[in-house]
């Protein structure tokens, strides 16, 4: 069950991520700190982002419960990070260079080994 809890946290935090960003394209350079709450509280993108948010740190916390920090974090911000970088590439048009393959790589096999047990 840990597994599936963790599972949660990792997909609506990148949920969270990406839906922060498709809000946030809408917001104006230099709009005051009231007019970028009053955006969050009326945007339904920002306002499902963090309600991802808050669905991640559920399942997170969830999990952390039974599955140790030193490998639920890995977990969390290494397969998030993959997630992020993979959608923002086809939604966003974001680039995505032989050598951020090359880190995404990396990053899968660092989340292996120290998530391995001792």
């Amino acid at each position: 069950m840990q597994w599936v809890e963790l599972s949660v946290g990792v997909l609506f935090n990148a949920l969270a991520n990406i839906l922060m960003k498709y809000g946030v394209k809408h917001l104006r350079l230099g709009q005051t700190s009231a007019g970028v709450l009053a955006r969050v509280a009326t945007d339904p993108a920002l306002l499902l982002g963090v309600a991802s948010f808050a669905l991640a740190l559920a399942g997170y916390g969830a999990a952390l419960r039974r599955v140790p920090l030193s490998t639920a974090y890995p977990i969390m911000t290494g397969l998030g990070l993959i997630i992020v970088s993979a959608v923002s590439t086809v939604l966003f048009r974001e680039g995505f260079t032989a050598l951020k393959s090359v880190g995404v790589v990396l990053i899968l096999v660092g989340v292996v080994l120290v998530t391995r047990p001792a």
